[in-house]
């Protein structure tokens, strides 16, 4: 007997200025989160010029631009590593880097929020069936798996995934391409959700997924010019994605000979 199928079988979301965001601006928690770094770093017995903040910064900056040229990760561990070894430090314990690269987090994570309706819109999504699942531009993929736990979102989530973690950033395909394999779903059985036009929207768009812009938040950084990235759907409100998604999953659902379909289980 013939079934239907659902056209929509997973959706992703983008993490920053999506599920959550920061309250104040991102020169200041970097300024703030390397001073306090680099005082940590001293405690541990480390001898340091005075503008280590600056060099760490700068550092930083250096590894953004190269990432975002070559769409792959530079983490924020490698990058500390990498500056340490200037300054004479060889071969740091790998937890001495990783709770270092804590502290320079630590204002980030103060000032971070849950979007209003976040979970609300994750639980819903997870009780209608659809595998959920997390993509994210981020330098440290300890501090995404940190915060989605701290903010209870684990349960919802099928898979969490970041660039620091994949090794490309979005929008390159494979990352996304990473995803679609790890939840089991054609890109086409794909919705993605975020706020940048070109990483989020664009690259879904090119892995064949349907793409949901989030325009929630204030635009804090140049994205590309207006009509050059075409989202599928827009919304102001995170649960607005909801009737969307239920939409187009059941429109352009098909039947399917067969019997049941199977129980997908994954770990994140």
């Amino acid at each position: 007997m013939p079934k239907e199928r659902r056209a929509v079988q997973a959706v992703f979301f983008d993490f920053g200025d999506t599920l959550t965001t920061v309250e104040r601006p991102w020169e200041e928690l970097a300024a703030e989160g390397a001073d306090r770094m680099a005082a940590w770093l001293r405690a541990q017995g480390f001898s340091l010029p005075a503008d280590f903040s600056e060099h760490w910064l700068a550092a930083r900056r250096f590894a953004w631009q190269k990432a975002i040229q070559e769409q792959e990760e530079y983490t924020a561990e490698d990058t500390l590593a990498f500056l340490l070894q200037v300054h004479g430090y060889r071969d740091m314990p790998r937890e001495l880097i990783q709770r270092a690269i804590d502290v320079f987090f630590e204002p980030e994570r103060e000032s971070r929020t849950l979007i209003p309706g976040a979970r609300e819109t994750l639980a819903a999504l997870h009780r209608s069936g659809y595998r959920l699942g997390i993509i994210s531009n981020a330098t440290s993929d300890r501090l995404i798996q940190g915060e989605i736990d701290r903010f209870g979102l684990r349960p919802y989530l099928t898979l969490a995934l970041t660039s620091a973690a994949a090794k490309w950033r979005k929008p390159r395909a494979e990352i996304f391409q990473m995803a679609l394999d790890r939840l089991d779903v054609l890109g086409y059985e794909a919705v993605m959700v975020g706020d940048d036009l070109e990483a989020d929207i664009a690259g879904a768009q090119g892995a064949q997924m349907w793409a949901v812009w989030a325009d929630l938040v204030a635009r804090t950084k140049a994205g590309p010019k207006t009509g050059s990235v075409v989202p599928d759907a827009t919304i102001r409100e995170l649960p607005e994605v909801i009737p969307i998604i239920e939409r187009w999953a059941n429109e352009w659902s098909w039947p399917y000979a067969g019997g049941d379909e199977e129980d997908h289980t994954f770990e994140a």
